[in-house]
C-alpha cells in the first residue's frame, strides 16, 4: 500500500523572513533575522566615555583626559583597533556578544542584586522566604517554572507554526 503525504496546509503571515536552522536554540531563533550591532566609532565612544568622567574630575582633570583622548584619537594604534574590530563584526554575528558573555556576563561574580541590576526586587514567594536557604529555593523554583514556560511556548510555536 502506498502513502502519499498530503499538501500543508496554508500557512499564515509569517512574522520572520527566514526560517531558524535545525541547530538554533529556541531562545534566538530570529537571531538571524534582526539587524547586527553597529560598530561604535571611537570617537563617539570617547565622546560619551568624556561625558561620563566629567562630573567625577576637577576641570584641570577633565581638561587633561580631553586631551589624552584627543591625542590617542589621532594616533595610529586607534584606527589600528578600529580597523581590528571591524574585521571581527565582518567575520561575526556579533562582535560584542561573545566578549559580554565570558567577561561581562559569566565573569563578572559580583552581587546581581546591589550591583548589577538595582531596580530588580524579588517579592517574597509563597514560602515566605524566611532563610537564604528558603530564598533560594524560591527562586530556583521560579526560574524552573519560567523555563518551562519558555520551552512549552517554542514548542507551540513549533507545532502551530
Amino acid at each position: 500500500m502506498q502513502v502519499t503525504q498530503s499538501k500543508p496546509a496554508p500557512r499564515a503571515k509569517q512574522l520572520h523572513t527566514s526560517k531558524p536552522t535545525s541547530d538554533s536554540k529556541p531562545l534566538y531563533a530570529s537571531q538571524s533575522t534582526i539587524p547586527h550591532l553597529p560598530v561604535p566609532t571611537l570617537s563617539s565612544t570617547f565622546s560619551k566615555y568624556t561625558e561620563t568622567i566629567q562630573p567625577h574630575q576637577s576641570s584641570s582633570e577633565h581638561s587633561k583626559s580631553k586631551g589624552l583622548i584627543d591625542d590617542f584619537l589621532k594616533s595610529d594604534l586607534s584606527k589600528t583597533l578600529q580597523k581590528r574590530l571591524e574585521e571581527r563584526a565582518s567575520q561575526k554575528d556579533s562582535w560584542l556578544s561573545e566578549w559580554w558573555n565570558e567577561a561581562a556576563y559569566m565573569g563578572y561574580r559580583g552581587r546581581i542584586i546591589p550591583n548589577v541590576s538595582y531596580f530588580y526586587i524579588h517579592k517574597r514567594g509563597l514560602g515566605g522566604g524566611q532563610s537564604q536557604e528558603g530564598r533560594a529555593a524560591e527562586l530556583v523554583r521560579a526560574t524552573v517554572e519560567f523555563k518551562k514556560l519558555v520551552d512549552r511556548y517554542v514548542w507551540l510555536h513549533r507545532v502551530f507554526e
